[in-house]
């Protein structure tokens, strides 16, 4: 005896009574209708770029030969379609000029809509970053907004690592920092532009070379040219930093190598050119005999504490060139550490409350950073195979 069909209350309407089990089922089933082609309106910020290029030339060679193989997916929206997936094939039938085109009307939420409109379109060969991070944001929000993660238990961070998982993503991979800081913007990370101090604060600025009123030593216009493409190793960029500014406080030595952006960190007991000195001969000591091709050049301003620099020329090879004055371009790469030790050490505190090896600690996160510009390898890594090479020739 045939078992009768359960009705779904949910689901149930008046016209079922008039109806067989097997009607229904077959009123449910999706159904291929011949749309207007001007009824279709595209994704609301759909977030892949629709491009006229090689591929979209096939796909209108595919239509012509073979019609629209695979039905475009779209769901009524007031007065028109809009188009959940296709967009190709619907551009691609424009261009040739079709009228009509086959869909499947689905009745589907906005944030079901977005998850979909992602899942069909991630398949795609050629998506860039900003794509992918735009569509990740999208779906990641509409899961959110329906009050569920991907797995119903995982947290917020969870479904995102979840979303990139699902189409092959690994927060191991290693991103293009336009990447990076375009995930930053679209909220990917949790974090937002102000954890971003340098991002915030970089501007160009005009460069205007002033004259020097002050003749400590060589100018930086005598630098040999070859110094500025970083190609060779031992140019040294040399600066002070300050804590309280203070007289009874602590000062920093800071000197940052311009090949491998190896940046030292030497606590002095104050900013007179007799500190700077004995500290400078400590380094002279550290590398002995191989302290001048360690230290081909050093170059710094002309600050008082300065003013005996030049005399290293006197008791080694090493050449001293002093930049315009106002102009911490000349040395960007030790003013750009100097900003990285703002991070641990705010300017206004004293940096006698530091500790040598807390010191020693900001030197060593400084050069054991992955730096893009060295192939995301450590300034440490880099200095340590310029040493070997040196001292391999000295042996």
């Amino acid at each position: 005896m045939e078992r009768k069909s359960i009705i779904d209350p949910v689901s149930f309407k008046v016209d079922d009574f008039f109806t067989t089990q097997k009607e229904r089922d077959e009123a449910r089933k999706e159904k291929v209708e011949e749309l207007n082609i001007n009824d279709l309106v595209d994704f609301k910020n759909h977030p892949f770029k629709v491009v006229n290029n090689d591929d979209l030339k096939k796909l209108e060679e595919s239509i012509k030969v073979n019609g629209i193989l695979e039905p475009i997916i779209v769901r009524k929206k007031d007065d028109h379609y809009e188009i959940i997936s296709g967009h190709r094939r619907k551009l691609a039938s424009e261009i040739i000029g079709l009228k009509s085109i086959p869909c499947i009307i689905r009745d589907m939420t906005d944030d079901d809509a977005v998850i979909y409109m992602v899942d069909s379109n991630m398949h795609r060969e050629s998506i860039l970053p900003s794509e992918k991070a735009k569509a990740y944001k999208m779906k990641l929000d509409a899961i959110n907004h329906q009050g569920r993660t991907l797995s119903q238990v995982a947290t917020k961070s969870d479904s995102a690592k979840e979303i990139g998982e699902e189409y092959g993503e690994s927060r191991d991979q290693i991103v293009c920092t336009k990447t990076l800081y375009r995930y930053v913007d679209l909220g990917l990370f949790g974090i937002k532009n102000h954890s971003l101090p340098e991002k915030l604060k970089r501007k160009t600025k005009k460069h205007r070379v002033r004259a020097n009123k002050k003749k400590l030593g060589r100018s930086i216009e005598e630098r040999p040219g070859e110094i500025e493409s970083r190609e060779e190793f031992g140019h040294w960029e040399c600066d002070l930093v300050l804590g309280s500014k203070t007289r009874d406080d602590q000062v920093l030595l800071t000197l940052a190598e311009r090949k491998s952006r190896e940046f030292l960190m030497i606590p002095i007991a104050d900013k007179t050119s007799a500190c700077v000195m004995n500290a400078i001969e400590l380094l002279r000591e550290t590398y002995s005999e191989h302290f001048s091709k360690v230290f081909k050049t050093i170059t710094t301003d002309n600050g008082s504490e300065f003013a005996d620099l030049a005399d290293l020329e006197k008791i080694s090879d090493t050449l001293v060139y002093f930049a315009h004055p106002y102009t911490s371009c000349d040395k960007a790469t030790v003013e750009r550490h100097n900003g990285l030790i703002r991070r641990f050490i705010p300017n206004g505190k004293r940096i006698d409350n530091f500790t040598s090896q807390q010191i020693s600690d900001i030197e060593t996160w400084c050069n054991c950073l992955p730096r893009k510009i060295l192939g995301y390898r450590t300034p440490d890594e880099v200095f340590e195979d310029e040493l070997d090479q040196i001292y391999k020739t000295t042996a």
